[in-house]
């Protein structure tokens, strides 16, 4: 199961090369995901995307025949900035970047739909700055992001919240 910290999957869910592709399908409905690393002795050798399975029949082939290989890989060090992750998932034109060590071992998985959702939850506590609501509520408050959103829309009025989208 992924454990998601700050924009990045720790721990995701891999594969080895040779997992069948119709096993890894079972995964990912499983777990309702869209690409999985593909990991053979704690080493990152490959992903294995939706696109890459989106028109595959061969079910007993093993993944290792259809991921987009090592050397192909969009990935970043640990501790790389958003700024970084962002350019290159527009660069590359991809929904995943993969996040290493120095023997580039994974350490995480980064989505653009996670990335997406942080920038929401930043905005969302921008907002609520904007309408000054008590710090403690914006930013350490058990429902800060998409709660706080909810809790903004509830708490104020809605002429405030007018008023704030027209200064920005």
């Amino acid at each position: 199961m992924k454990k998601f910290e700050s924009g990045v999957v720790k721990d995701p869910i891999t594969v080895p090369p040779s997992t069948t592709i119709g096993d890894l399908i079972k995964l990912t409905r499983q777990y309702n995901i869209s690409g999985v690393p593909v990991v053979d002795k704690n080493e990152l050798v490959g992903i294995v995307t939706g696109r890459d399975m989106r028109f595959e029949t061969r079910v007993d082939a093993p993944v290792s025949e259809i991921m987009t290989p090592k050397d192909r890989l969009v990935t970043v060090r640990e501790g790389a900035g958003r700024e970084e992750v962002v350019a290159l998932l527009h660069k590359h034109r991809i929904e995943k970047v993969l996040v290493v060590n120095d023997n580039f071992e994974l350490r995480g998985l980064i989505t653009a739909k996670d990335i997406q959702s942080e920038l929401f939850k930043d905005e969302v506590c921008n907002l609520g700055v904007e309408v000054c609501l008590a710090h403690e509520m914006v930013y350490w408050h058990p429902f800060s992001g998409y709660g706080l959103g909810v809790r903004i829309l509830g708490e104020v009025k809605k002429e405030y919240a007018d008023l704030v989208r027209l200064t920005r």
